[in-house]
C-alpha cells in the first residue's frame, strides 16, 4: 500500500499495547490481593472449624521464620538471575519486584505475575520484556529442577542416595545452560526473546548458574524444615520428639510433590485448596497422622508460608514509603524541572 504513514501506525499500536498492560498491571494486582486475603481468611477459618489444638505452639514461630527466610531466598535468586541476564537491580528494587510477582501469582493461570512483574521492569528500569520474560522462564526452570529433585529422593530408601541425588541437579543444570547457550543465537530463540536476551544469555556464567541451583535447592529443602515444623506443634502437650532424617526426607519431599501438583493445574490459583487437599492425604498416608490433623497441618503450613510473604509485602510497602517522602520534600523545595523516568 503507498500512501500510509506506517511508522505513525505504529506508534499508535505502541501505545493502546502500553494501555492494555497498563489494566493488566493493576488489573492483576486487585484479583491477586483479593485471592490472597481471601486464602488467609478460609485457612483460618476451617483451622477453627476443626477445632483441632496445638499441643506444642511454639513451633509455629521457627516454622514462620523459616518461612520469611525462604521467601527472602527465592528474592536473592532472583536476583542472581537478572544480574547474571545484566538487568542489575538494587536490593529495594528487587523486594518491590517480587511483590508484583508474588500478589498476581494468586490468580488462575500462573502467568499473570510475569506479566506484572514484566511491566514494571521495562517501565521502571527499561528492561526490554524479552529479557523479563527470559528470567521468568529461567526461573522457573530452577525452581523445578530443585523440586523434582526433592520429589525423586522421597522415593529413594538408602540415606545416602537420597544425599548423592541432590548433587544430580548440579548436572541437569549444566545441560540446560549449554542448551540455553546453544538455543540463544537460533532463529526461534530471537523470534521469542529478542536480541537483547541472546546477548543477556552470553554473558551469563556457569558458575552463577550452579550457584542458583543450588539455592533452590536449599529453598525447598528449608521449606520442608519449616513443614516438619508445623507437623510439630500439633504433638500432644509434653510429648518428646521423636525426630530422625527420614522423617524430615519424607515431610519435605511429601510437601514438594504437592506443590508440584498445584503448579502443573493452571486454573487454580497458586494451587489453592488443590495443593492442601493433595498434601494432607500424603501427611496421612506417609506422615501416619489421622485426617482431622493432616488437614490442619496442611492449612497451617499454608497460612505460614502466605504471611511469611505478606511479611516482606509489608517491608515493601514501608520502604516505597520511605523512598517516597524524601522525594516529595525535595521536589517542593526546587525549583529545577525534571524529566520523570520513562
Amino acid at each position: 500500500m503507498t500512501g500510509v504513514n506506517w511508522p505513525f501506525l505504529q506508534k499508535i499500536e505502541a501505545s493502546r499495547l502500553r494501555v492494555w498492560r497498563k489494566w493488566l498491571y493493576w488489573l492483576g494486582m486487585a484479583l491477586g490481593a483479593s485471592f490472597f486475603f481471601y486464602q488467609i481468611f478460609q485457612g483460618v477459618r476451617s483451622i477453627l472449624q476443626q477445632k483441632i489444638i496445638f499441643g506444642q505452639p511454639y513451633w509455629i514461630v521457627p516454622a514462620f521464620l523459616l518461612a520469611i527466610l525462604v521467601t527472602r531466598m527465592q528474592m536473592m535468586a532472583w536476583q542472581m538471575l537478572m544480574t547474571g541476564l545484566q538487568a542489575r537491580l538494587e536490593w529495594r528494587d528487587v523486594l518491590q519486584g517480587y511483590v508484583l510477582s508474588f500478589i498476581p501469582r494468586y490468580i488462575p493461570g500462573t502467568v499473570w505475575g510475569y506479566i506484572t512483574r514484566g511491566e514494571w521492569l521495562n517501565k521502571s528500569f527499561a528492561i526490554p520484556f524479552g529479557v523479563t520474560n527470559l528470567g521468568s522462564v529461567l526461573e522457573m526452570v530452577f525452581i523445578l529442577i530443585a523440586n523434582l529433585t526433592w520429589i525423586a529422593s522421597g522415593y529413594i530408601s538408602t540415606l545416602w542416595l537420597k544425599f548423592a541425588i541432590l548433587i544430580a541437579p548440579l548436572f541437569l543444570a549444566w545441560v540446560v545452560w549449554l542448551i540455553t547457550q546453544w538455543l540463544a543465537a537460533k532463529p526461534v530463540f530471537l523470534i521469542a526473546f529478542g536480541k537483547e536476551a541472546e546477548a543477556a544469555v552470553r554473558s551469563f556464567s556457569l558458575s552463577r548458574w550452579l550457584v542458583i541451583t543450588m539455592l533452590m535447592i536449599i529453598f525447598w529443602g528449608l521449606q520442608g524444615l519449616s513443614f516438619q515444623m508445623v507437623i510439630w506443634s500439633f504433638l500432644p502437650t509434653g510429648q518428646p520428639l521423636a525426630w530422625s532424617i527420614t522423617e524430615y526426607w519424607t515431610a519435605t519431599s511429601s510437601y514438594n510433590l504437592a506443590w508440584f501438583i498445584g503448579f502443573i493445574v493452571l486454573f487454580v490459583p497458586a494451587g489453592l485448596g488443590l495443593r492442601e487437599t493433595f498434601l494432607s492425604k500424603l501427611i496421612q498416608e506417609k506422615l501416619k497422622q489421622p485426617a482431622g490433623a493432616a488437614s490442619v497441618i496442611s492449612i497451617t503450613f499454608r497460612l505460614v508460608l502466605a504471611f511469611g510473604e505478606l511479611i516482606w509485602a509489608l517491608v515493601a510497602l514501608i520502604i516505597n514509603r520511605w523512598r517516597v517522602l524524601p522525594n516529595s520534600k525535595l521536589s517542593k523545595s526546587s525549583t529545577v524541572l525534571t524529566t520523570p523516568k520513562k
